[in-house]
């Protein structure tokens, strides 16, 4: 009986194992499983279908002293999970009010090319997104005044920090002369800052 109650024990210790998803704009479902033979459709698709459980703000507008409360609690994608993306267009993509425990980590599968036609990370923590192929030439008719890359504070939704974006490809084209490459307005230096890293190591300003 005793050598039942400590493996017992020892199974209720066993941390939580991180989980892989994938996404596949060319064979994936917006019903799938997320599995990697059962991919979802678009990254975009993913975070608008509240796929991902994290936490936001209890109240609106943020108040410094706010406490995170959970959301969309039950939801397949953790804290600490991977999102594998694969070739194809995954849409122009927001993050915004999912604030994680830990990183969830965003990733071009090895040797894939997922396309985007802009990111907004504000309002968020914990992201890790890399080997991205950023630029509205994904998706024309180009706009003019686009910012293709931002991470940002937002006055209404709160701040954003921990969230890095590295070894992608972000790019404009010669027709679209307005845009800009990548910009972290509203950082101020008594906020929890985020981290930008990208090929070129930008930083926050």
């Amino acid at each position: 009986m005793r050598g039942s109650v400590l493996v017992l024990l020892l199974g209720m210790a066993a941390p939580l194992r991180a989980t892989d998803f994938y996404v596949d704009p060319v064979n994936g479902s917006d019903t799938g499983t997320g599995s990697a033979s059962s991919p979802w459709r678009t990254l975009a698709q993913v975070i608008q279908s509240n796929k991902i459980e994290s936490r936001n703000w209890s109240s609106l507008p943020y108040q410094p002293g706010a406490t995170l409360v959970p959301v969309n609690a039950g939801a397949p994608v953790k804290a600490g999970d991977t999102i594998w993306l694969r070739s194809g267009y995954h849409g122009a993509v927001t993050i915004q009010s999912l604030y994680n425990a830990s990183p969830i980590t965003i990733a071009a599968q090895p040797g894939q090319s997922p396309r985007l036609r802009s990111l907004l990370v504000q309002a968020a923590q914990n992201w890790v997104l890399r080997g991205l192929s950023v630029s509205p030439s994904h998706a024309p008719p180009l706009t003019p005044a686009i910012t293709i890359v931002v991470v940002r504070n937002h006055s209404f939704f709160g701040p954003a920090w921990d969230v890095t974006v590295e070894d992608g490809d972000v790019f404009t084209v010669d027709d679209a002369k307005y845009e800009r490459a990548v910009t972290l307005p509203g950082m101020s230096r008594t906020s929890r800052e985020a981290m930008v890293l990208s090929r070129d190591a930008v930083s926050p300003f």
